[in-house]
């Protein structure tokens, strides 16, 4: 079993996240006056407004239970990403054909967090501010969002000279 050399946890909610906490809090705050205030309600409206609130606290809740885990050592890269996907991802590096690391640029971040899927590749991200491009001998491509770029940079370059010693000999 390899020593982890890398190790990152991303969560939701993040620092600058309040607007959209702050907009899940209202929606059920203005659900709550409206069922409160006595005003007398058709069946309709008052469905609505329960739906609102109950959609505004799922959402809150999913959000707030929404993490990815990094794991790096000298054999694989282990992602887990909850609760979207169970299993961990292990992508072993004797199956990686290239990496990339590419610093996002700064409102970046307002595009989205979640899996994408497009064409093929794959995009795990929560609050990454770059992101690890691996290249898989198949020509699947797996975009791994990283917050702590200085550091993860370091451990790739001593996997990589690990694995051109290992070539090597």
């Amino acid at each position: 079993m390899s020593r982890v050399v890398y190790r990152e946890e991303q969560r939701y909610p993040t620092a600058d996240s309040w607007f959209l906490t702050g907009l899940f809090g209202l929606l059920i705050v203005m659900a709550l006056i409206g069922l409160i205030s006595g005003r007398p309600m058709s069946t309709a409206e008052g469905l609505l407004v329960v739906t609102v609130a109950l959609a505004a606290a799922g959402a809150g809740w999913y959000l707030n239970r929404l993490r990815m885990q990094v794991r790096v050592n000298e054999k694989n890269l282990k992602l887990k990403y909850l609760p979207i996907e169970f299993e961990k991802r292990k992508i072993k590096w004797k199956h990686v054909k290239d990496i990339e690391l590419i610093r996002l640029p700064r409102f970046y971040k307002w595009r989205g967090w979640n899996v994408h899927y497009s064409s093929g590749n794959k995009w795990y991200n929560i609050s990454g501010k770059a992101v690890i491009k691996l290249t898989l001998k198949d020509d699947q491509v797996v975009l791994i969002g990283i917050r702590r770029v200085d550091k993860l940079e370091d451990v790739l370059r001593r996997i990589e000279r690990t694995k051109e010693m290992v070539h090597a000999a």
